[in-house]
Formats: C-alpha cells, structure tokens, sequence
C-alpha cells in the first residue's frame, strides 16, 4: 500500500506528459481520414428522364340516383403484386401516377374536392391527404357525370355517347403495360365494386388491349368508353387538328456559281453564322366573351399544321407547337390578375400553365416563328367550363386579309389586329396603324464662308 501511494504521484506526472502526444496521434489520424474521404470518387447518378404526360380520357357509362357517386379504382396487376393498402399508394408497384385535368361542368362541387389530392390510379381507395366533400371521403379517383345534349349544364365537348361518367387524366404512358392499364368501377358509398367482365374487342379506331383481363382494359393517351358490367369497349384516339395540304410552289432555278480558289495554300476556315435577332412585332388580340365575375378568360395556342404538338403540360420549352412570346400590354388599374398571371408566361401553347366589351392582350412576337405569319389559338375558361368547342372560322373582315389554311381552332395573324368571338366563326383582322412621321421643316442652309488658300513665303 505505502509502494503504491509512493508511485501515485509518478503515474500522474506521466500521464500528464503524455497527453500532448495522444492527443497529436488522434488529431493525425482524423486529417488522413478526411483526405481518404475526400479522395474517394463519388458516383455519378443520372438524373430520372423527365415526364412525358399524355391526355387519357374515360367516360363510364352507368346512371345513378342523386347522391350516388362513380369512382374508378385501377393500374397494372399483370406484372405487380398490388398492396393490399389502403394509403400505400407511394409504395404499391400496381399504383400509376395521374394527374387530373378534367374541365368539370359548373354544376360538379363534389369533382374538385375528391380530385384534391389523388395522385394515384390505383385499387385501393383513397389516399392519405385527399379531400372530402360534404365530410364524405374519396372512394378512388372521382369522375364528373356529363353528358352530349349541348343544351344542358353538364354538356362537355368530348362527349358524343350520351349520359356519362368523365375523368381527364394526365399519364405518363411509359409508366403503363406497354400502353394499356387497367381500371374497374367503384360505387360510393353503395354498392361498391362492379363485377368482374371480360372485355371483347372494342370498336374505333384506338385497336383492343393485347391482353386479358377481369378488369375492363384502357388506352393511355386516348379516349375510352366502358359500360358498368358490359364486355362492350370503344376507344378512339384523341383528336388532332388535320393540316390541309400544302400548296404546289415551283422552285426558282438555282444559281449557277463558281467556288473562287483561294490564292493561298491554307484551307479556307468556313464562315458561321451568328443566329438571327429577334424581330418582335405586336400582336393584339380581342375575344369577345362576356363572363360573370371570378371566370376568366385565356387564350392557348400555336402551330399545328406542322408540328406534332406535346401533350402537357409544363413542357413548353420541347413544345414544337408552342410559339415564344413576351407580354406587352397595359392592363387597365382595375386589372390585378393579368400581371399576376403574366408573369413568367413566356409561350403561346395548347397546354395551359408554364388564362361591346372583350378580354385582351397584346404580345410581342418574332413572326419568322410562325405559320406563314398565322398562328391557331383557342379560348379557354377558367375554373369552368374549359376549352371553347371547335370552330371552322370564315373569311375575315378588315384590311389584314384572311388565313390561307382552314383549322378547328381561331387563326390569328402576326403583327396584327386580331378580334374573335367565343364559339364563332366570325373574324375581324386588321394591321396595326403605324404612325405617319411628318414631313422636316425646310431649313435653308447657311452659306459656306469663303477661305482662301495661305500663300508660300517663298512665291
């Protein structure tokens, strides 16, 4: 005991001693690790390839008492286990991403309630975080009853079957069964599930699923029509606008030139051309709609006749159709939702969001980029009821002459005047007065003092 209580003091002034030099060990010992960390490459990953989304329609047919409400549950169970669920949509491998873009007609309060929020075509029912209407929750992805009498408050242009239920969805088809999905009817709040079918080959243009099912079968990126527990099907693909038929113009000759040779040995570097300025020209356009108040009017356009338009939307920078524009005008004092909306819309596109007396705007725009100097451009209101139907516009009036090709959409011209009416064929185009400089004041030109010229001292 005494050997230990005389060593004690030893031990502490060691231990002390040695502390610096621990400490120094570890401190060496993090740097390496450091640069190991830092020298160690890190992989690179590929950004996911971005969403290519295309319209797909549905209209099932089955009436319903008031109070009785048509969902439709659906996705890919040929090669998936499906989640049991409910609320595993972000984790059900059957589940395929939507997003709606369904035009409801102004009677439908309970379509955009139910539509908050559901991010999934799926068989499982509601999702986590979707809305409710009257405290009633969502029985899988809602649809709006419609129907094709043009007369009636749930008239919708699509519509040429009859009483129907609607859903517009967007879908990014890769993410299907080469192309087809499947869906089934769900009933709320009673009966529920429709019955197992099997479907026979459908009629139009849009051909038959490849493959067999209990569910009924859909196309993505068309329209298709079901029937409540019927094998019956009709899919056709969605409708584009057709071009006509290009005039014949004869080519003039080619000039014959001789390629100079250059005078010294060294190759000619070639010459590149630096892209063309922007020549922006106004462009107005009047549409002549009148609305009641919280209902605006848009307009959504571009060039169809030769381009293949991409179906939106958030794709305008890829968008063949879609036609760079930058807004110009003077919105009256009264107006705050123009500057509110204009900003940061930059192309004129059939997709929607990058919306007397008459709505109107002016652009600026490069007419090189356009149709010939025309351009095609629909109506569209907002929240309801949407697209304006399809026209067959007529020869214009004004001095600004008429479009050279026919369209179901309203052909406008660059650089000019443009004034439309919703749901008419009647047009009124003229230039844009440019204004007329006044002649200079003629000025008399002071006489030129005479100089002589110095003379040399040596004359």
């Amino acid at each position: 005991m005494g050997a230990l209580l005389y060593l004690l003091p030893w031990l502490l002034i060691l231990g002390a001693a040695a502390k610096p030099f621990v400490e120094e060990l570890a401190t060496e010992a993090a740097e390496t690790a450091t640069e190991e960390e830092q020298e160690t490459p890190v992989p690179e990953t590929e950004s996911p390839p971005p969403e290519i989304l295309q319209r797909t329609i549905i209209f099932f047919k089955r009436p319903l008492p008031y109070s009785q409400y048509l969902f439709i549950r659906g996705g890919l169970t040929r090669k998936n286990a499906c989640a049991p669920g409910p609320y595993q949509q972000r984790l059900d491998k059957c589940a395929i991403p939507i997003r709606h873009n369904t035009t409801a007609p102004a009677t439908c309060k309970y379509y955009p309630a139910w539509s908050k929020g559901d991010n999934y075509l799926d068989f499982e029912g509601p999702e986590r975080g979707q809305g409710f209407f009257l405290g009633r929750e969502a029985a899988g992805t809602p649809t709006a009853w419609t129907t094709n009498n043009t007369k009636a408050k749930e008239f919708h242009p699509f519509n040429k079957y009859g009483g129907a239920w609607f859903v517009e969805l967007l879908m990014d088809c890769r993410k299907t069964d080469n192309g087809w999905f499947e869906l089934k009817g769900f009933i709320a709040p009673r009966p529920g599930w429709e019955p197992d079918i099997s479907q026979e080959k459908c009629t139009g243009n849009g051909g038959s699923a490849p493959f067999k099912s209990m569910n009924h079968i859909a196309r993505c990126g068309a329209i298709n029509v079901f029937e409540w527990m019927s094998s019956r099907c009709h899919i056709e693909m969605i409708p584009q606008p057709t071009p006509p038929p290009l005039p014949e113009t004869e080519e003039p000759p080619v000039p014959e030139t001789e390629t100079p040779v250059p005078e010294t040995e060294e190759p000619p570097v070639p010459e590149t051309e630096s892209p063309a300025p922007e020549t922006l020209q106004r462009t107005m356009i009047f549409f002549k709609r009148p609305l009641p108040y919280s209902q605006y009017l848009f307009i959504r356009g571009g060039i169809t006749r030769k381009t293949a338009c991409a179906p939106g939307p958030y794709q305008q920078r890829l968008d063949k159709c879609a036609m760079p524009n930058r807004h110009n005008p003077t919105a009256p004092a009264t107006c705050k939702y123009y500057p509110a909306w204009s900003k940061g819309d930059n192309y004129l596109d059939f997709e929607g969001p990058e919306r007397g007396q008459a709505w109107f705007v002016e652009l600026l725009m490069d007419c090189r980029k356009t149709d010939n100097g025309w351009f095609e451009l629909k109506g569209f209101i907002a929240p309801r009821p949407g697209w304006e139907p399809d026209i067959s516009q007529e020869k214009c009036t004004g001095n600004g002459g008429s479009a050279p090709f026919t369209s179901m959409n309203h052909i406008a011209r660059c650089g000019a005047i443009n004034v439309f009416e919703w749901m008419s064929s009647r047009c009124h185009i003229e230039m844009i007065p440019q204004p007329t400089p006044s002649p200079l004041p003629e000025t008399e030109e002071p006489p030129a003092p005479e100089t002589k010229a110095p003379v040399s001292e040596n004359e």
